[in-house]
């Protein structure tokens, strides 16, 4: 039977974070925690996912076309997106996930999640499209924040799929650079106080951007990018 063991990184913002979101740059690196997810192919039709972890345990039908979305549900968005791709599963796999990433402690654990479930998807069936390190950042951010309508940037995505430390310019036309391979001396502290994601990144983008809104109505020529 056919085995695929996906792992992808967490991340750590260095420079600008919660300013991708608002087309500014920022500098982000992948860490040495991971995602790591271990699939044997079984003889049903189903993906069996057994999330360590959290003790959780969910059956998914890769027939399902999962034309209601639950919230947060990035295993059924990344399916829709990569099916609009030609990636269409044929066949079950039993998964096991596991990671030391801290949960909730904004290294980016359920973005990890995703994209090392991206990666077992188009290993297992393949798809339409050179696979790049863009390509699946990409992919990353269309089934995390587009397909829900969540408040997120592609700061998570690009760090991960893409690893080292990376120059990201979130303002169109969109680019990033790798700008360096390892970083020395940095620890990150978990305070064990749990981050809820996306009611935060909510209200500060809506902060935000009323905030430019109202400095926009004084100033007109008030551009943030140049500032």
């Amino acid at each position: 039977m056919k085995k695929i063991t996906s792992l992808a990184p967490g991340r750590t913002c260095l420079f600008g974070d919660h300013q991708d979101y608002l087309g500014l740059p920022v500098i982000a690196c992948a860490i040495d925690r991971n995602i790591k997810l271990i699939a044997t192919e079984n003889q049903t039709e189903t993906f069996v996912l057994n999330m360590v972890d959290i003790n959780e345990i969910r059956v998914i039908d890769i027939h399902e076309a999962f034309e209601k979305l639950e919230s947060r549900d990035y295993f059924a968005s990344s399916l829709r997106v990569l099916r609009r791709h030609g990636c269409k599963p044929t066949s079950g796999y039993d998964i096991t996930i596991t990671g030391d990433i801290p949960i909730n402690s904004g290294t980016s654990s359920s973005s990890a999640l995703l994209m090392a479930w991206i990666r077992f998807l188009i290993e297992a069936f393949g798809i339409d499209h050179e696979v790049t390190p863009e390509f699946l950042s990409k992919l990353g951010y269309e089934s995390e924040v587009l397909e829900h309508g969540e408040p997120g940037g592609m700061m998570d995505h690009f760090s991960i799929g893409v690893g080292n430390i990376v120059y990201i310019n979130t303002k169109k036309p969109f680019s990033f650079d790798v700008i360096g391979t390892e970083l020395k001396g940095l620890i990150t502290g978990v305070s064990g106080v749990p981050k809820e994601t996306i009611g935060l990144l909510g209200e500060l983008k809506g902060n935000a951007l009323m905030a430019i809104d109202l400095v926009k109505q004084n100033y007109p020529q008030f551009d943030l990018n140049a500032c």
